[in-house]
């Protein structure tokens, strides 16, 4: 009888996996299931430094006015945020995501992208530059946030009652998730930044070079929850058959 004791230690270790961190996120005043745009925290070099000069210049109409550039696709190495609140774990983190996503509404949840990595490839279409030009193209993308309260939360999470700001990439339509990764669309702005020298100007690097640094977040936390609370109600019911038997 004694040796059916570490079965029920097991179970209660494994219970507590199946849940959430926090079960609630509730709205704060001024945001409401459709949440708000803003751009992201950064934008991205999607081409090299361009100096335009009648030099360089191509011919166009017979004036030599305007230097093109041959663009690439840039892969754009990008992460949703949880602002206001420190959450390093990313398994907590991916949960407040899910959280938030369960509570958003059906086309806000079809046009984010909460994945912790996520990889765009971006293509400029900016391609032509004026004479006396120099500068770079860059691209500055989208978020789409939610800000609200967490409850209902572990007690060993301390974030009870906390304030957060949650943001997720915005895809330009709700037709880009279905698309596979490298040809999704996001939303965003494209401008040239005008500069008189190239110095410190890091181009991003070609898509190709950084896609496996994508994560499919939806994928694997679901199989994960699934495994974890199949083998949680597996030795749940194996510790109340002992404990009937007995």
């Amino acid at each position: 009888m004694k040796n059916w004791a570490p079965v029920f230690s097991v179970a209660s270790l494994l219970l507590p996996l199946a849940a959430a961190d926090c079960d609630k996120f509730t709205f704060l005043n001024g945001t409401d299931a459709s949440g708000q745009t803003e751009y992201y925290n950064n934008d991205f070099t999607i081409s090299s430094y361009i100096n335009c000069t009648a030099d360089t210049a191509t011919q166009v109409s017979g004036n030599k006015t305007v230097c093109e550039y041959q663009p690439y696709g840039a892969g754009l190495v990008a992460h949703p945020q949880i602002r206001n609140v420190t959450i390093s774990d990313d398994d907590d983190r991916e949960d407040i995501f899910e959280l938030v996503q369960e509570m958003i509404s059906d086309k806000a949840s079809a046009t984010t992208n909460f994945n912790l990595t996520i990889v765009m490839n971006h293509t400029a279409g900016i391609t032509s530059f004026g004479v006396g030009d120099s500068g770079y193209v860059a691209f500055m993308p989208m978020m789409r946030c939610w800000e609200g309260t967490l409850s209902d939360c572990d007690d060993d999470d301390n974030l009870e009652g906390k304030t957060a700001r949650v943001c997720g990439l915005k895809w330009l339509d709700e037709f880009q998730s279905s698309k596979d990764a490298g040809v999704q669309t996001y939303d965003g702005t494209e401008y040239f930044v005008g500069t008189d020298t190239g110095n410190g100007i890091q181009s991003s690097p070609p898509y190709s070079d950084v896609a496996n640094q994508a994560t499919n977040d939806d994928d694997d936390s679901a199989a994960t929850r699934s495994l974890v609370s199949g083998m949680a109600v597996m030795i749940a019911l194996m510790s109340l058959a002992c404990a009937v038997l007995l």
